[in-house]
């Protein structure tokens, strides 16, 4: 598929993924255009003070000088279907499957379980078979809106029980 015109204005907490989670502190805004860029970021690093980061803070002990932001523009892809990877098992990191989690169109909310995502379980030798798959119901689609921002398109019902992925796009992906 071809990029699109806008970019993600993404935060990153320094430190994220360490002994301490910062996923889904922080704001990101999603198909932003060249002129909405400054004022996307101050939106971005007005977000450090939200209700969710300064509650996560103070429920963990930290400072708002011990919790850094940095904060990335990158361009964004008009997805066909998107999601997260675990390279190993997410409760057994010496597990010989990955998990790949996805759906159709951009999987913004996936991580925070709000949006529902399709599960493969795959092995991580070999020809990379798929060992377990559940495929969730999926009524609608999150794309790029032409004119910035994103867009809740329905999907047609003869797909929405459909997976997202096809296996030799999963067997890409283990590759």
């Amino acid at each position: 598929r071809k990029a699109a015109t806008g970019l993600a204005v993404r935060s990153s907490a320094v430190g994220e993924g360490g002994a301490r989670t910062y996923a889904g502190q922080f704001t990101s805004l999603l198909n932003v255009l060249p002129g909405q860029l400054v004022e996307a970021y101050k939106r971005v690093v007005a977000g450090r003070f939200s209700e969710r980061a300064v509650f996560y803070r103070l429920s963990t002990g930290l400072l708002e000088i011990d919790s850094l932001m940095a904060v990335l523009f990158l361009p964004m892809l008009d997805a066909r279907a998107s999601g997260i990877m675990y390279t190993r098992e997410p409760n057994d990191p010496k597990s010989k499957t990955l998990w790949i989690t996805a759906t159709k169109g951009l999987g913004v909310d996936i991580a925070s379980g709000r949006m529902p995502a399709d599960l493969f379980v795959v092995s991580r030798r070999g020809t990379h078979s798929v060992t377990e798959r559940s495929i969730a119901h999926k009524e609608e689609a999150i794309t790029l809106e032409a004119g910035g921002g994103l867009i809740h398109t329905p999907l047609p019902p003869s797909s929405v029980d459909q997976a997202s992925l096809e296996p030799a796009q999963i067997s890409r992906l283990a590759d």
